[in-house]
């Protein structure tokens, strides 16, 4: 069994994202990529994280037509750089309390995925007079409220998850 526990909780993230982006395909699919991503990296090794990461917008988009072809490969890009920094992050920080190294480990991941999205995007959708300092500050600031509860979101179901007895606490 534990063999297939990282596969199979890799398997379930993907799956949940992409009936999320079914439901609701436009209203928050960024939300939904990055709350699956992100507890992919909490509960699996990083590869599993980064798979989840390239795997939920592709699913999401051929099932559920979520994602257009153009924003597929920006969204792609934007969760497997918030993937490796999350989970790179979470391996490096150690405050000693589990909720302050998931704060700082996914705001920072989530920052870097948006200035990723908007480098992505300023290459896509670049005229000429559009900068990717004007489509990273774009992004950052649009987002910032789905960032809070995104946070939010990660701590109180990392909580859920460790109180339930599924996953191991980081400090014991």
């Amino acid at each position: 069994m534990n063999t297939m526990k990282n596969p199979m909780l890799c398997g379930a993230c993907i799956a949940v994202c992409t009936v999320s982006a079914a439901v609701m395909p436009s209203a928050g699919i960024e939300f939904i990529l990055y709350l699956v991503v992100f507890l992919c990296c909490i509960l699996c090794p990083v590869q599993y994280g980064l798979l989840c990461a390239v795997l939920a917008p592709l699913c999401a988009s051929l099932l559920s037509g979520a994602l257009s072809g153009i924003l597929l490969a920006s969204s792609c890009a934007e969760c497997c750089a918030a993937a490796l920094l999350f989970s790179v992050l979470m391996k490096l920080i150690h405050t000693g309390k589990s909720h302050t190294d998931i704060l700082i480990s996914s705001l920072c991941a989530a920052a870097v995925g948006r200035i990723v999205n908007a480098i992505v995007s300023t290459l896509i959708f670049s005229d000429g007079m559009t900068t990717a300092c004007v489509w990273s500050w774009f992004n950052i600031i649009v987002t910032i409220p789905q960032t809070v509860l995104l946070i939010s979101s990660v701590e109180i179901i990392y909580s859920l998850l460790v109180s339930a007895g599924l996953t191991v606490s980081r400090y014991g």
